[in-house]
């Protein structure tokens, strides 16, 4: 369902140089409640194979692929067609949603906190299950007829420098969370060729 990946230094070093580009508000075209979105979409060549590269080491994501069965008999490209930042503040979320495109990824820049840090200051320090700075993915449970079923991912300072490539259609969510500081992600769709498709 989700694979996660390494991002090489000089790939993350990049990222970073990246992420300062506010010049292009993306609010307009994300659901996310946060409030500095930016477009990141100028910088796409730059890690367009190094994304690419990522589908093939999945053999979920890759038989996904097989069998969509629209590669017969004229080949598909697949292209990053567009990326973004998010600077996640206290308090702000992204509501559960989906991605165009086939798959979609986020990779993790900057967190502000360690899990332990962040429990210790959500509301829901007593509760049974205190998802504060979580991200989560909800999907069909085969085991269980009708069911949602949750993978709640504890995303932190750890993880840092790696990413998950899944899915677009898949939903997802991110939890506020409480601590100060930014929550830094970039994040970005793969689609099928327009330009290509359009010469047939």
């Amino acid at each position: 369902m989700l694979h996660k990946f390494e991002i090489p230094k000089e790939i993350y070093k990049e990222l970073l140089k990246i992420v300062e580009d506010k010049s292009i508000k993306a609010n307009k075209t994300l659901i996310g409640n946060i409030r500095e979105e930016y477009s990141l979409n100028k910088h796409m060549k730059y890690f367009e194979n190094f994304i690419l590269s990522k589908i093939g080491e999945s053999d979920f994501l890759v038989n996904y692929l097989n069998n969509l069965k629209i590669f017969d008999p004229n080949p598909q490209k697949l292209v990053l067609s567009s990326m973004w930042v998010n600077y996640q503040k206290k308090y702000e979320f992204n509501p559960v949603h989906t991605h165009g495109g086939v798959f979609s990824f986020i990779m993790f820049v900057k967190i502000p906190f360690t899990i332990e840090e962040e429990k210790n200051k959500s509301p829901g320090i007593e509760s049974i299950r205190n998802l504060s700075g979580h991200l989560s993915f909800l999907y069909i449970d085969p085991n269980a007829v009708g069911q949602i079923g949750l993978h709640d991912i504890p995303v932190d300072k750890t993880w840092e420098e790696t990413g998950f490539i899944f899915k677009s259609s898949l939903n997802h969510m991110v939890y506020p969370f409480f601590s100060e500081g930014e929550r830094i992600t970039v994040s970005g769709n793969i689609s099928f060729d327009n330009k290509e498709l359009n010469k047939r």
